[in-house]
């Protein structure tokens, strides 16, 4: 078993502790928590929390943990009623590991002194403060935020009330409709009588009297808990309209139907069924079978996904309805430990609906000759083949997984070459501790893949000549992979080799990393080298190709509150500097009025920077934001005019416009070139018209796009010859606008592009990575984890987390790559001699198309998000799309190109909307879900750091979040917060962590999730740890159990009382089986359902690890 190295002291007031890394004060109640960074005990990390008499925090202290190591302290105070009324922002204070006297006095000083102050000037409010209703419910009224604006309303603090408000009461007669679910019709039976919902009304911190409905989030529940409505206005015109969101149940409490505003503001008869034209183009539907198991789904614009089960409650196939069409459906074949080992294609003899199916794999079981599980054995690569379907081949399979030892991972089974490479166990650094100690690694692994193989999906993957890669992963005793090695397609039937090999620190942090690939009869090697500050915050990276010396990458300056504030690229090729307002929001990126005053030190002037600002713009037209939305950007970048953008918002916070400026003689001018205006949208956020601007005339029309649709598909966009088609899984298959054909893969990703007697290809793994693209039949680019190569197979650059390497002669140039808050590449720099060499430089429209490229050498293709461009010539269009990974996106009309394989989560808008049409504030980092440009910000400090050690788990533990997430919504039609779905989802997240990860990674991920508790949601912190200990406890004891069978657990875990949720008070109590009906907790949100979707700041909080 993993070994936590992290030890835990409670020692009461009366008994003193000393050691030479901290001294608690001894006078109160403390804990003192050290993380050791060695074998022998003498250097650790120590926190200290001091509680009252009550058990209550009084302050949290890190020992010497701030950039000048001192300590840093988190103040708690509370009122007479114990409410903790004001919650402060941490300071820092001298290093002793004591209670600090005047913690509140010495916290306004630090931020009031433009020295100390992490914004530079005087913050004279660093607190929210809390306005609580005068009840024993203790409901929020108001909820503000650090700074004067955010501060209830005050007649002595000058622009403060902009504060989150909510209200609370119930329904009125005739204003929530009533729909009911029989069978599968969906009725529309009148209205709720008065008071029979609650209601809850949010004001997000935009709302100012006079704006009515706008800015306002109404949530209605019925008396079970379950949400019936979400509501949300717009304006338009003098008009408000109102864009609802319907959730129809059946009797059983399951969720049946899901309608999003446009279907609701199309709805005329009394009742619908699944099959209804406008239930297809806008609903969403759910059935399930006779044992609560979903049976069937179907998401707006796409056939239905069918489900089917074994005895066991495992998912064995599923069918959308491109599969439909083939007759195939998706098949997964589990061990005797519910473990998935082969997935695959299988063809039924006829075609069958979802029950007929059912009824056939129920038959098969049926015979008590037929075995639920494989065993090692010689059908299927290493398995036998008695589950069903039992009559596949290797032809149908797609993935094998092996698990438990080493036994299976052999050159019989397709991994020849893949042994352990002995070449690099000194660099591993790890000393075997099991019962072959001159292997290098621990075989006795248990619960944890050790192998696995994918499928090329090639268009020869049922054939027999289809390719295969494998991949083999080593781990050290506490189950930590030491290395990996796989094999590289690169077109060929060799292929290429890869090994990557990995040291840590004793406390788990990455020393350095290696990646050996060999492809084409050449081997390239990248080394990483990390380094960290004494609070084990990373400080410096290093990369070398081919042992030709050490390049800095970037080293990084923290403030004493633990923000970057200067980010050194390439030795000090440029020095970036970041500057915060006091709610951490992201306000500057170096000094756009004077790129030669960086004051760091660097010998070369700014090639790139800008300003946000929110609540206090400056640019002609820009309106005042205090939700976190930006309202206006001022940039420049070298050798250009510094320019601005003023944005405007409606009611939802969608862009409407941006409006270009740029500075001459002195002052602010306004210009209509590069604009995007005149921007609208349907209620479900597709995007009805859109102006863009060029500069070829002032003002020129470039784009005059109306946009024409058939539910939430694009059909047609005006003034172009446009024709827009889409197959059954709702993928775009003709691109109307410049004429493009795609096909598309059983993944849904795009495998042929085609315009005329061109295309390009692309081939992905049967697990999503892509791995080549070809054009007519030519190769083109092979990827291959950070290296890409070009068509003749040799390295063409290799992506570090700064910019690149690319290939010159015989060694690598590095270019850096400059940023914005979205990721953007704004400028691409390198170096030439001891000067800079500039490479690109790069600026956009909020939708994501470029203006005015600069490119006087080099083509990279990395710009919008960091995404790689598709610039290719089809046909005599360039294709201009950007690939995502999940996706493609075409910032010129900016849509999606495919549904949001996480559309269930966000079904208040259409599944083709790009980041919620805030393109200025949101991103999606992979294809699957927009957030917060500064979503990993939001991480705590030690899930950064884990995140960067372990990407590999941090990835599994993010993909295991958005499935606890779908099961939740699924499960209870929301997403809440300290309800029964809170507990939940926790409880199978952890779960899902702990059967994959192993309980020592899962506990290390989920501590570091909830190791910065905001202030006042202590108990909600200790409800997440507890329910957090369950899952964990129910992925280890059942590690081999499918995703279906750990839901059952979970929810058996539930109705049996061991998980707990907060009660109406704030007070930690067990989760009672009446407890688990549909609830959300909405109602303490305070600012969303304007901009995202509410759920979707609570997801936030739950999927901290991207």
């Amino acid at each position: 078993m993993q070994r936590l190295y992290k030890t835990l002291f409670t020692v009461l007031a009366v008994l003193p502790l000393g050691y030479s890394i901290c001294t608690a004060q001894v006078n109160n109640n403390y804990i003192i928590e050290r993380v050791y960074h060695g074998p022998n005990g003498t250097s650790a990390q120590a926190t200290v929390q001091y509680v009252d008499g009550l058990g209550r925090p009084l302050q949290t202290v890190g020992v010497g943990q701030s950039p000048a190591g001192n300590d840093v302290v988190q103040p708690f105070a509370y009122d007479a009623l114990g409410r903790e009324v004001r919650k402060y922002l941490p300071y820092t204070a001298t290093p002793n590991g004591r209670l600090k006297e005047s913690a509140l006095d010495a916290q306004a000083s630090f931020y009031q002194g433009i020295g100390t102050s992490p914004t530079g000037s005087a913050e004279l409010y660093p607190y929210s403060e809390t306005v609580f209703e005068a009840s024993p419910l203790n409901r929020v009224l108001e909820q503000g935020a650090p700074g004067s604006a955010w501060q209830p309303y005050s007649g002595s603090i000058a622009g403060s009330g902009h504060v989150a408000r909510m209200e609370y009461s119930t329904n009125a007669a005739g204003e929530v409709i009533l729909w009911a679910v029989s069978g599968s019709t969906l009725t529309r039976g009148g209205y709720y009588p008065a008071g029979t919902l609650y209601k809850t009304v949010s004001k997000s911190e935009n709302w100012q009297d006079g704006d009515g409905l706008i800015n306002t989030a109404e949530e209605f529940k019925d008396l079970q808990g379950q949400v019936v409505l979400k509501r949300t206005y717009v304006a338009e015109g003098a008009s408000t309209v109102a864009t609802s969101t319907y959730y129809a149940y059946d009797d059983y409490g399951l969720l049946r139907y899901v309608l999003p505003p446009m279907l609701i503001s199309s709805m005329t008869a009394s009742s619908y069924t699944q099959d209804s034209a406008l239930i297809k183009s806008y609903g969403y539907y759910y059935a399930y079978d006779g044992r609560k198991r979903m049976a069937t789904k179907q998401l707006p614009g796409a056939e239905p996904v069918y489900l089917v089960y074994d005895n066991r409650d495992r998912l064995v196939l599923t069918q959308d309805g491109n599969l439909r069409t083939a007759n195939e459906w998706l098949f997964t074949k589990y061990d005797a430990l519910n473990r998935p080992v082969i997935t695959g294609a299988y063809t039924h003899a006829s075609s069958l609906n979802q029950a007929g199916m059912q009824a056939v794999v129920d038959a098969f079981y049926a015979n008590p000759a037929n075995s639920y599980y494989e065993e090692v054995g010689n059908d299927l690569l290493g398995y036998t083949s008695r589950s069903f379907p039992s009559t596949v081949t290797e032809a149908d399979l797609l993935t094998v997984t092996y698990y438990d030892g080493y036994d299976r991972v052999t050159a019989a089974n397709g991994f020849t070459g893949l042994a352990f490479d002995q070449g690099q166990a000194a660099f591993d650094a790890y000393t075997d501790a099991d019962a072959n100690p001159n292997n290098g690694y621990f075989d006795s692994v248990k619960g944890q893949v050790t192998g696995a193989r994918t499928k090329v999906l090639d268009g020869n993957e049922h054939t027999a000549s289809a390719k295969w890669l494998a991949t083999a992963t080593y781990y050290d005793d506490r189950y930590r992979p030491i290395q990996v090695r796989g094999t590289l397609y690169d077109g060929t039937v060799n292929g290429g080799t890869l090994t990557a090999a990995t040291r840590y620190h004793f406390n788990g942090q990455v020393e350095q990393a290696r990646e050996v690939q060999t492809l084409n009869g050449a081997t390239t090697t990248v080394d990483r080298r990390l380094s960290y500050d004494s609070a084990w915050r990373p400080v410096k990276t290093e990369q070398q190709i081919n042992g030709a010396g050490w390049i800095t990458l970037s080293e990084l300056t923290y403030n004493e509150v633990g923000q970057v504030v200067d980010r050194k690229l390439g030795g000090n090729l440029q020095s970036v500097d970041y500057k915060y307002n006091i709610r951490g929001w992201l306000t500057g990126i170096n000094n756009p009025n004077d790129l030669t005053n960086d004051g760091t030190g660097d010998v070369n002037p700014d090639l790139f920077a800008m300003k946000l600002s929110y609540q206090t713009p400056e640019l002609i037209g820009a309106i005042a934001q205090y939700n976190g939305n930006i309202a206006e950007q001022v940039w420049s970048t070298s050798g250009k005019k510094e320019r601005g953008y003023a944005y405007a918002y409606d009611g939802l916070n969608r862009l409407t416009s941006s409006d270009h400026r740029v500075y001459e003689s002195g002052a602010w001018t306004d210009s209509t070139s590069y604009e995007e205006r005149g921007i609208s949208y349907d209620l479900n956020g597709n995007i009805t018209h859109l102006l863009r601007t060029d500069r070829r005339t002032s003002g020129n029309t470039l784009n005059d796009f109306t946009y024409g649709y058939a539910g939430n598909q694009l059909k047609s966009i005006t003034g172009q010859v446009t024709d827009y088609t889409y197959d059954q899984n709702g993928n775009m298959t003709t691109d109307g606008l410049k004429g493009f054909g795609v096909e598309y893969n059983l993944l849904n990703l795009p495998k042929r592009i085609s315009r005329g007697t061109e295309n390009v290809s692309y081939i992905y793994s049967a697990a999503g990575a892509k791995l080549a693209k070809t054009k007519n039949g030519t190769l083109q680019q092979l990827y291959a984890g950070s290296l890409v190569y070009n068509g003749i197979r040799e390295v063409d650059y290799i992506l570090h987390e700064e910019g690149m390497a690319v290939k010159s002669g015989g060694g690598f140039t590095y270019q850096y790559h400059l940023k914005d808050h979205l990721g953007n590449t704004r400028a691409v720099f390198g170096q030439n001699g001891a000067a800079l060499d500039v490479k690109q430089v790069a600026d956009y429209y909020a939708f994501g198309q470029r203006f005015e490229p600069y490119n006087p050498e080099g083509d990279n293709k990395y710009l919008y998000n960091g995404k790689e461009l598709q610039d290719d010539q089809i046909g005599g269009e360039t294709l201009g799309w950007y690939d995502y990974g999940a996706r493609f996106y075409d910032p010129a009309i900016a849509r999606w190109m495919t549904i949001d394989p996480l559309a269930e989560k966000m079904r208040r808008f259409s599944p083709y909307v790009y980041c919620f049409n805030n393109p200025i504030r949101f991103i999606d980092p992979d294809g699957m879900e927009g957030g917060p440009y500064d979503k990993f910000n939001r991480l705590t400090k030690k899930e950064k750091d884990l995140t960067t050690s372990f990407p590999g788990q941090a990835r599994i533990i993010n993909n295991n979040a958005n499935k606890a997430t779908t099961a939740t919504i699924s499960l209870f039609g929301h997403n809440g917060k300290d309800d029964a779905s809170d507990a939940f989802r926790h409880t199978y997240w952890q779960a899902l962590n702990a059967s994959k990860i192993g309980s020592y990674m899962t506990k290390v991920f989920s501590d570091a999730h909830e190791s910065e508790t905001p202030k006042g949601e202590e108990n909600s912190s200790k409800m997440d740890l507890h329910n957090n200990s369950i899952g964990n406890e129910i992925g280890m004891m059942n590690m081999g159990a499918t995703e279906e069978e750990l839901l059952k657990i979970v929810i058996q875990a539930i109705m049996d009382g061991k998980c707990v949720v907060l009660d109406e008070n704030g007070n930690i109590i067990p989760l009672q089986p009446q407890q688990e009906s549909n609830q959300d907790s909405n109602a303490n949100n305070t600012n969303t359902d304007n901009n995202t979707d509410k759920d979707k700041e609570n997801e936030e909080k739950e999927k901290k690890t991207n």
